[in-house]
């Protein structure tokens, strides 16, 4: 299911940028300037959110920052990313963050870090989700009741600039 899709079933206002600025009809577009900014003020948007994006950026550091520049204080920047994906160039494939390196980018960029998951292929052990992965929801109804694999890690980060 599409983001769009989600976010539009709880009546939440749904904006996009694409780096190769594909406008849709629906007055939802935002412009990339480049591929490390975007065209809206400071503070716009409550929640952005980056879906499988975050590994076909060439300079996470210097994206980041601008993601936080437009998220409202208290406002959160969410990222997913995946983690076994076989490279895919589109048009490139640079990263594959855990939540060490959400954590230290968060930092960088001025982003206190709210959480971070890392998923993964190998089968999940029982023992070890209920001592790590608390709240975890799974889909057991295709994996004949085990466990099924993640592959995506979640990062979520607050910006911690002073006030305006």
């Amino acid at each position: 299911m599409a983001c769009r899709s989600i976010v539009e079933r709880c009546s939440v206002q749904y904006h996009y940028a694409d780096i190769q600025n594909h406008e849709r009809a629906d007055g939802a577009f935002v412009l990339m300037v480049n591929e490390y900014q975007v065209d809206c003020p400071e503070m716009t948007f409550d929640i952005v959110f980056s879906a499988n994006v975050i590994e076909h950026v060439r300079k996470v550091w210097r994206w980041l920052p601008e993601l936080a520049r437009i998220t409202k204080i208290g406002g959160h920047v969410i990222c997913v990313n995946p983690v076994s994906w076989p490279y895919h160039a589109a048009p490139v494939d640079c990263w594959r963050l855990f939540p060490e390196a959400y954590h230290a980018l968060f930092d960088e960029a001025g982003l206190e870090t709210v959480f971070a998951w890392h998923g993964n292929l190998v089968p999940i052990d029982r023992h070890w989700l209920r001592e790590h992965g608390p709240g975890l929801v799974t889909d057991t109804s295709r994996s004949a009741g085990r466990i099924p694999r993640i592959d995506q890690n979640y990062a979520a980060a607050s910006p911690i600039r002073g006030e305006k």
